[in-house]
Order: structure tokens, then C-alpha cells, then sequence
């Protein structure tokens, strides 16, 4: 789970498990409502990211048919989808870091944290 991750990546000092993770996480936010803290901020982050990931992909693939046609298809689709992920990961990374610090916190909320923090 990335919320797991986030806050694993945080713990400084001491050697903790993924299990104690979950069980501090059940104890302070909620037995289930604590796997959908920042759910905002996921969702802002994946949509930023599939947008440009697939138009970008589907754009490249169709440019390079016309542009190129004699490019192989196997490395049109390795460079578009290069090209995409690269596109992709410049426009989701700036979301990415207010996203961490949503998730990785147990005082926020699943609705409504990672406005604030974009600011």
C-alpha cells in the first residue's frame, strides 16, 4: 500500500516493521479508514499521471507512423512509451511530494488534506 510505504519511508531511527505500521495506523486513524488516508491526493497524482502517460503514448505512436513510417513498430512502441513515462512522471512528480507528506502524517484525513498542502 503506498500509505504503508509513505510512512515507512518517514521512521527515522529505529528499525520498524510493515506490521507495526499497520497496527499503529489501525490504533490512530481507524481499522479501515486508515488505508484511504489521503485518498485526494492519490487520486490527483494517478489521474495527472495516466492523462499524460496514455494521450502522450497514443500521440507519439500515431507522430511516428506518419513522420517515420519506416520505424519498426516494436521500437516505435519502446520509445513512445518511454517518451510517455518521462512526460508522465515531469507532470505527477511536483504532486507526488504533497501526496508523501498526506499520507506518510496521522493527523490528516482521507478527504480534503492535500489542498493545503499544495499550497
Amino acid at each position: 500500500s503506498e500509505i504503508v510505504k509513505a510512512k515507512l519511508q518517514v521512521v527515522v531511527g529505529k528499525n520498524v516493521t510493515a506490521q507495526e505500521i499497520i497496527k499503529q495506523m489501525a490504533i490512530q486513524q481507524g481499522r479501515y479508514k486508515s488505508y484511504f488516508i489521503g485518498l485526494d491526493a492519490q487520486l490527483a497524482r494517478d489521474s495527472a499521471f495516466y492523462a499524460v502517460f496514455f494521450g502522450g503514448y497514443e500521440l507519439s505512436v500515431h507522430l511516428f507512423r506518419t513522420l517515420v513510417p519506416s520505424m519498426p513498430d516494436e521500437l516505435n512502441y519502446f520509445i513512445s512509451g518511454r517518451l510517455a513515462g518521462m512526460g508522465g512522471w515531469f507532470f505527477a512528480m511536483p504532486l507526488d511530494v504533497p501526496k508523501t507528506n498526506v499520507q506518510s502524517r496521522y493527523d490528516t484525513h482521507v478527504w480534503g488534506s492535500y489542498g493545503p498542502e499544495l499550497l
